[in-house]
């Protein structure tokens, strides 16, 4: 068996397996969407992949970058993993602010942002499926509760 460098596990935070979590998070969130430049990183409990983030829609001139998740259970992620998650698109890439598109009925997800400090910044209407809203919530790299969680 080969061990490659380039895929290891910090905190439960799994690097270098973008491939491998995007698929997972786009499955666990039922999207045919197809990110062309994008990062990901897994969620891992019990040497199992259970969550991941994927990093994607970068915006340079704002400094900002869109984030998606997916997880198979609602205890996918400690607030000290998600600051693991969160120092590599606000401490590592430099970023000033990171925005996420929440389901307007997701209420677990949206309490998990609003408990790391994103703020509600809007609603695109219908913007979801059609019907359903989406809610847009963005952090600034000095707002975020995920600076408190090393």
């Amino acid at each position: 068996m080969t061990v490659r460098p380039d895929i290891f596990v910090r905190n439960n935070v799994l690097y270098g397996a973008d491939q491998s979590v995007a698929d997972m998070v786009k499955a666990l969130c039922g999207l045919v969407c197809q990110w062309d430049h994008y990062a990901a990183l897994g969620v891992v409990r019990d040497h199992a992949l259970i969550g991941g983030v994927v990093f994607h829609d970068y915006r340079p001139q704002a400094a900002d970058i869109e984030i998606t998740a997916g997880f198979t259970t609602p205890r996918w992620c400690s607030p000290a993993t998600f600051g693991e998650i969160m120092r590599y698109p606000l401490v590592q890439l430099d970023l000033e602010r990171c925005t996420a598109r929440v389901a307007s009925g997701n209420h677990p997800a949206r309490r998990f942002l609003e408990r790391l400090g994103f703020i509600e910044e809007g609603r695109l209407r219908r913007g979801r499926d059609g019907v359903q809203d989406d809610v847009i919530y963005g952090v600034l790299r000095e707002e975020g509760r995920w600076r408190r969680t090393s």
